[in-house]
């Protein structure tokens, strides 16, 4: 079966205006013209390409999953660490939830056991200069081979506490 633009525009939960500039921009592959000269799509690659777009994130949504910001997830993708990603036309880039899920739990952040900087300072209502701060000489938990340092719960535990002495 082949699919029309009007198809794959529904299929890939965009406009069909967004298909054609993805077409021009040469972001999908034309299995081609019907013979009144419309586009139409092999069926097997526009499904395949929405079954990679539905395992796809953003960046600041894999950021969210691991307790970092953007510009790591993008390290991290620079670094070869995330390496299943997917370029929208628009310049947008996509990983994998999958893998991003998979890194977490490799982390030990997944099941809450493990703390970034910023998830220290979200969590303990401290600023991320003050855990900084607090936390120079102080042993991470894990140390991953890219640089992060990931503190442990009982590490939070003391901030908190210090946290509410400040407010008093």
């Amino acid at each position: 079966m082949m699919y029309s633009i009007y198809q794959v525009a529904q299929k890939l939960g965009v406009n069909k205006a967004t298909v054609k500039n993805w077409i021009s921009a040469g972001y999908l592959e034309i299995c081609e013209y019907s013979v009144s000269g419309r586009h139409r799509f092999d069926e097997e690659y526009i499904d395949s390409l929405v079954d990679k777009m539905k395992n796809m994130i953003t960046m600041q949504e894999a950021a969210e999953i691991m307790q970092v910001n953007t510009s790591s997830i993008k390290s991290y993708i620079n670094k070869g660490i995330l390496n299943d990603t997917y370029k929208l036309p628009q310049g947008k880039l996509l990983v994998s939830r999958e893998e991003v899920e998979q890194l977490n739990r490799d982390c030990g952040i997944a099941d809450g056991r493990l703390y970034t900087i910023s998830a220290l300072a979200a969590e303990s209502g401290l600023s991320q200069m003050q855990v900084s701060s607090m936390l120079v000489g102080v042993e991470p938990a894990r140390v991953l081979p890219f640089g992060h340092r990931f503190y442990s719960e009982e590490i939070l535990q003391k901030l908190k506490k210090y946290s509410l002495c400040l407010h008093f």
